[in-house]
């Protein structure tokens, strides 16, 4: 896991939550598509539109916020100025 993680072929979200970076690369992008479509989103309807779990998504999203990709407002998602919004 470490090699992994050094050679950025993973990215550890949380302590249990581990995702490869191609995947947490397509996750952003489908966040940003559906934001971009459909204005504000809550997290449980990002979680339904990506087929995912509240478990893999809720980091998902917190990681996307710190890297300024989206933005909480409320309850919802927006796209931070960073992210293209």
């Amino acid at each position: 896991m470490r090699f992994l993680g050094v050679t950025r072929a993973i990215i550890e979200i949380t302590g249990d939550v581990v995702l490869g970076t191609e995947t947490f690369t397509r996750m952003g992008d489908l966040v940003v598509k559906f934001i971009t479509r459909n204005g504000l989103a809550a997290a449980g309807r990002l979680r339904e539109a990506l087929g995912s779990s509240r478990r893999i998504m809720m980091p998902c999203l917190e990681r996307l916020d710190r890297a300024g990709v989206t933005r909480r407002s409320g309850e919802k998602r927006i796209l931070s100025k960073l992210g293209g919004g």
